[in-house]
């Protein structure tokens, strides 16, 4: 749906024992806020807020700074939905030939690379259409989301069940979507 202004979501899930709780919110165009707090410590482990062209990332008491090129890639990931953004000029789209397994699931995969630079591969469900699977590349590494337990609210289809392996690997139960 391309008449969503305002989209958040609150995970909470584990990282090798502490609790983590992941509130993200987003408002179109171009504005998100993403959070990692612990709760047990009363502590925001980290926060990135892209506001249009101004972005900025705090961990404990610090500010750091942020590189033009990871700018421009906060700025291309401020949408709750990526995907409509690659109609945009800059983003090249390639649809693999063969459907690939995801998880006993065929999959259509289709290759994305964003004006930073940035390569996603993304993983849709061949028979409902969901995004299964996405593995990014970008100049600080890889990373790779898995989503399962899809939900309709407000007429999106929504997963509530992510997860995350990049530096870490962890689990999110989503909790909450507005």
């Amino acid at each position: 749906k391309k008449d969503i202004k305002y989209c958040s979501y609150t995970g909470k899930g584990d990282v090798h024992g502490p609790n983590i709780k992941l509130p993200s919110e987003y408002k179109l165009p171009g504005k998100m806020r993403l959070e990692s707090t612990l709760p047990a410590m009363n502590m925001t482990a980290q926060k990135l807020v892209v506001n249009g062209d101004s972005t900025s990332m705090t961990a404990p008491g610090q500010n750091f700074p942020v590189s033009d090129a990871d700018r421009q890639r906060y700025q291309e990931q401020a949408y709750p939905f990526t995907e409509i953004n690659y109609s945009k000029p800059g983003y090249s789209l390639q649809l693999a030939p063969m459907l690939e397994n995801v998880d006993g699931k065929d999959a259509y995969l289709i290759t994305v690379t964003a004006p930073s630079g940035t390569v996603s591969k993304k993983y849709y469900d061949a028979e409902t259409g969901l995004k299964l699977k996405e593995e990014i590349t970008s100049n600080q590494g890889s990373s790779t989301f898995t989503y399962s337990d899809y939900k309709e609210v407000s007429d999106i289809m929504f997963p509530f069940t992510q997860s995350i392996s990049q530096q870490v690997d962890f689990n999110l139960k989503v909790t909450e979507v507005k």
